[in-house]
């Protein structure tokens, strides 16, 4: 069955006992906003890829290639409002600064070294 996508009725699946579980196509296109109540985007899916669940977050305004994956995790979503159609994501400030790159290039010694040997 490898390449085949399995399909199940929502009524078949069993309830949820735990109010932190959640099916994955009931979080899909919820509103996500900041813990001031701010606006950010919404949910387009869901990944695991075998570390814990990664949310896709469009933000406000931008096209699915401006995505944004959050872990889907107690610090950085502490809350899930199923009733208000809205999730909560708390950021660390730095969580959108692209990190700088160490530079490659080589310093004059470094080049002399080089050539010289």
């Amino acid at each position: 069955m490898k390449g085949q996508e399995l399909y199940v009725k929502r009524e078949k699946l069993p309830e949820l006992e735990d109010e932190d579980e959640f099916y994955h196509a009931d979080l899909v296109g919820l509103d996500v906003i900041f813990e001031d109540g701010t606006r950010y985007g919404k949910i387009l899916r869901l990944h695991d890829y075998g570390g814990g669940d990664i949310v896709e977050i469009v933000p406000e305004g931008k096209g699915q290639k401006a995505s944004v994956l959050v872990p889907f995790t107690k610090e950085m979503v502490p809350t899930v409002d199923m009733t208000q159609g809205h999730i909560v994501i708390d950021l660390p400030e730095d969580f959108f600064e692209v990190p700088k790159r160490e530079s490659t290039e080589k310093s004059e010694d470094e080049s002399q070294m080089s050539a010289d040997h």
